[in-house]
């Protein structure tokens, strides 16, 4: 008995350790003339268990984007995978986005709560923009400038974060080009991560339910 009653303890003590534990989410977006990355990484504990690689983002004559996908998980290589999505698929994806926040009034309360549990450590924006005239080159970058700093404030605001977001925009006088390259890493405690899943997963519940019960109504 004292023996189960050890064995128990220690359980709840590794679940109480693991559930006040830290995911930290890194991403890293890289778009140039003959680079366009997007790599994310999950790491717990320092430790990398999930990794992916987006090397290529194309876009088509159609509007369709093409996606090589490359993932890692716990060191491990997984099959590369190639997604392609054309504009009808973008179209279905914002009206079911749309339905359910029509749907569930309280969606944007709990996107701002979950940004609040969100811990931010790093962020970097740089861009390099160049027009063929100057002076549309100055414009631009002046415009820019603008919307990364109302756009950077408002993220700040979001996470209700101290840190210091650098971001830039470098104008280029010489050549027509636009660079720009991203970095973010956030962490969050799993119990925040457990505590909104359960609210997600409650809110699915209801919202299957009253469609259901629409379904009858209607028969």
């Amino acid at each position: 008995m004292t023996v189960l009653l050890i064995v128990i303890g220690l359980l709840v003590l590794i679940c109480c350790f693991v559930i006040l534990t830290k995911l930290t989410f890194h991403l890293t977006v890289t778009y140039a003339h003959k680079q366009q990355d997007i790599f994310m990484k999950m790491t717990w504990m320092n430790q990398p268990i999930f990794k992916r690689t987006i090397p290529l983002i194309q876009l088509d004559d159609h509007l369709s984007l093409n996606i090589e996908e490359k993932d890692e998980m716990w060191h491990q290589p997984t099959k590369e995978k190639k997604k392609h999505y054309s504009t009808d698929d973008v179209k279905e994806q914002v009206s079911l986005v749309n339905r359910v926040v029509d749907i569930t009034h309280d969606v944007l309360p709990r996107i701002r709560r979950l940004l609040k549990d969100m811990t931010l450590h790093h962020f970097s924006w740089s861009s390099e923009i160049g027009m063929k005239a100057a002076d549309h080159t100055a414009v631009l970058v002046s415009v820019t400038n603008v919307l990364k700093s109302v756009g950077c404030r408002t993220l700040a605001q979001l996470l209700q974060s101290q840190e210091n977001l650098e971001y830039h925009v470098t104008p280029n006088y010489q050549t027509a080009l636009f660079k720009t390259h991203f970095e973010c890493i956030i962490s969050i405690r799993i119990s925040h991560i457990i505590r909104n899943a359960l609210s997600i997963v409650w809110q699915y519940y209801k919202l299957k339910r009253w469609n259901s019960n629409e379904r009858t109504s209607y028969s």
